[in-house]
């Protein structure tokens, strides 16, 4: 039996206990109320790459992070950040 907390994740009870998975393969990622993004793959861009032209012409200086499934590589999330800034640490509870 699963509980569906968003589009790609979920908390599923599995045999040695509830774990957030992934909704698509039920790759187990972490347990219910502890960060899940470094069980991903993570994936880096330069926002300056994702536009040929910016407004002010200087540097974004940010990154859009893209945390991928590592059982089925499905996009389980997104976050723009400065380079080398923490993850923003997201949690899922029952």
């Amino acid at each position: 039996m699963s509980t569906y907390t968003s589009p790609t994740l979920q908390i599923r009870r599995l045999p040695e206990g509830d774990r957030i998975c992934c909704a698509r393969c039920g790759y187990a990622l972490a347990y219910p109320g502890r960060p899940w993004k470094q069980a991903t793959i993570v994936c880096e861009i330069p926002t300056d790459e994702l536009v040929k032209e910016t407004i002010t012409g200087e540097p974004a200086e940010t990154v859009l992070r893209q945390f991928v499934c590592r059982g089925c590589g499905l996009l389980l999330d997104a976050e723009t950040a400065l380079p080398g800034e923490p993850f923003l640490e997201d949690t899922l509870v029952i």
